[in-house]
């Protein structure tokens, strides 16, 4: 409902045709009259067939449904935790139950693949209440909003004279506070927002939260418009959408600069491409560019966040883009915004390894030759010789602050390493692709980095869900033909939804596997 009419004092189409409306995104429910004496009508109820993304979490009751039934639910992460459905007085004992997640110890009637929606039949005994409850709770996939730590509390973040010395890899399942590990998946929101706070804390500055209502999208032919307001300030953001033949929606993959998979990979394959232009933002490069930080279009909006380093810029970014495809929605952009993808190569694949872990809307990341400060951990760099480590990397990047205080042996200090970075990936799916032939690139420090982090999916029995193939023998930003499998795999997987495309066991890596002692770095 749109609540044009619904105004004081008293406006009866607006007033109770928006609280129905409302009450429709959380409740649908349907009765089929019997047409004659042998066969009893036919309830059926719809449990949260259009959750708003605003409403991630929350509770609703009294919601009456057709044929004479009160439901009441509880919902968190987007996706049911349970549901209570009280029968009123003449009621019939038996009814129909539809969800989109499958549910516990109810008889399967059926399941629409189009809809992705279950069916089942749900009986009564007596006049006791169904309590319904999800089958086991599935690890999403992808969520529907930016940050699901949004509103958690901030962890403590020490001083430097306050922080001990590291030598091995942080543990990324301890709580910062030192109070012990997560012991469950339901626990990973608060410790992922815990990382996530760090991160910006001491290294890239802080990648602020927008409204929806802040964001103003359009499309002029195939081109996505993004104006994002900040008082009375605004930036303009805009893309080009690159559509495959048919109608839509289709999932999307996001090239950070520009897509430096090749064609080839996307030729059979019904996927859109856009290319961020990430000096839409603050106008810099890799080693170029504009480096007067105060002419960048984002510290006009943000002039207090002049010190942030470039990648939670860019991150920033990219989240306006998907924040304009969810606004105007898969009937006017032709996006499924359930199936978007990210990648880039080199400075660009740290900013999609930083998109992808600051923004859980993207369900798949691909950092090609990320280097260092990208997947590969600054402790592990630290160590080796000829490589882009936390002393030899570009500030116009990162925070000046962390080289200044975190530079030499004073990088055990850190709190956290690259591998949670790339652990905030999880549960969505991540791929990072490495070569050997450029020794600047630090990929042993990669390997152990993504080891490192396969830890925490591996931890929620995701672990097909990561995955490095690590190769030399061809240029820069030019992926081998021996690599294209495991790019393909993860494609079809996680963007097309293709089960059969096997991603296990995805750790290729024969300059370092059983040659770098995992061991050294890794105690937890």
């Amino acid at each position: 409902p749109n609540l044009f009419d619904a105004h004081p004092p008293f406006q009866i189409d607006g007033n109770f045709g928006a609280t129905a409306g409302i009450a429709e995104m959380l409740m649908q429910s349907e009765l089929t009259i019997a047409e004659n004496g042998k066969q009893k009508d036919v309830a059926t109820i719809h449990l949260l067939p259009a959750l708003p993304s605003a409403w991630w979490e929350g509770s609703v009751s009294g919601l009456c449904a057709r044929g004479g039934y009160e439901v009441a639910m509880q919902w968190s992460d987007g996706v049911l935790q349970q549901a209570t459905i009280t029968r009123k007085a003449g009621a019939q004992s038996t009814l129909r139950l539809r969800s989109a997640q499958p549910l516990k110890g109810l008889k399967q009637l059926q399941y629409y693949p189009a809809l992705g929606v279950y069916e089942y039949e749900a009986t009564f005994k007596g006049n006791k209440p169904l309590v319904i409850t999800p089958a086991a709770t599935a690890i999403p996939l992808v969520y529907k909003v930016e940050n699901t730590g949004a509103g958690l509390p901030a962890p403590v973040l020490p001083s430097f004279d306050e922080l001990p010395e590291v030598r091995s890899l942080t543990d990324p399942l301890a709580w910062s506070d030192g109070s012990g590990r997560v012991s469950s998946f339901d626990q990973w929101k608060k410790r992922r927002a815990e990382i996530a706070q760090e991160i910006q804390h001491y290294e890239i500055g802080t990648k602020p939260a927008v409204n929806p209502n802040q964001i103003k999208a359009r499309m002029a032919g195939d081109t996505l418009i993004v104006d994002v307001h900040v008082g009375d300030s605004v930036a303009t953001l805009w893309t080009v959408i690159n559509y495959p033949q048919g109608e839509g929606p289709f999932p999307l993959m996001i090239g950070t600069s520009h897509n430096s998979l090749p064609n080839e990979i996307f030729r059979n394959r019904p996927i859109a491409r856009l290319d961020y232009n990430e000096r839409q933002v603050n106008g810099y490069g890799q080693f170029r560019g504009n480096t007067d930080r105060s002419s960048y279009s984002f510290v006009h909006l943000y002039p207090e966040l002049i010190d942030n380093g470039a990648y939670s810029e860019w991150a920033w970014g990219v989240s306006r883009l998907i924040d304009g495809l969810q606004q105007l929605g898969p009937a006017v952009t032709r996006i499924d915004t359930e199936h978007i993808g990210v990648t880039g190569c080199s400075y660009a694949g740290k900013m999609a390894l930083f998109c992808g872990a600051f923004d859980e809307r993207v369900a798949l990341t691909i950092a090609q030759e990320p280097g260092g400060g990208g997947a590969a951990a600054w402790r592990v760099s630290h160590t080796l010789e000829g490589v882009e480590d936390l002393d030899k990397t570009d500030y116009h990047w990162f925070k000046e602050s962390l080289r200044e205080t975190f530079h030499g042996d004073s990088v055990y200090r850190l709190p956290y390493d690259h591998h949670e970075l790339c652990a905030m990936i999880c549960p969505r799916a991540f791929l990072m692709l490495g070569n050997t032939d450029y020794q600047w690139l630090a990929d042993e420090s990669g390997y152990v980095s993504v080891n490192a982090a396969r830890k925490v999916w591996q931890e929620f029995g995701i672990a097909d869900r990561v995955g490095y193939s690590i190769l030399g023998g061809h240029p820069h930003c030019m992926l081998s033909e021996y690599q294209y499998a495991e790019v393909e795999a993860f494609i079809d997987k996680f963007l097309l939804g293709d089960g059969s495309a096997d991603t296990r066991d995805i750790g290729i890596s024969p300059d370092f596997k059983n040659k770098t002692r995992l061991d050294t770095w890794i105690k937890y």
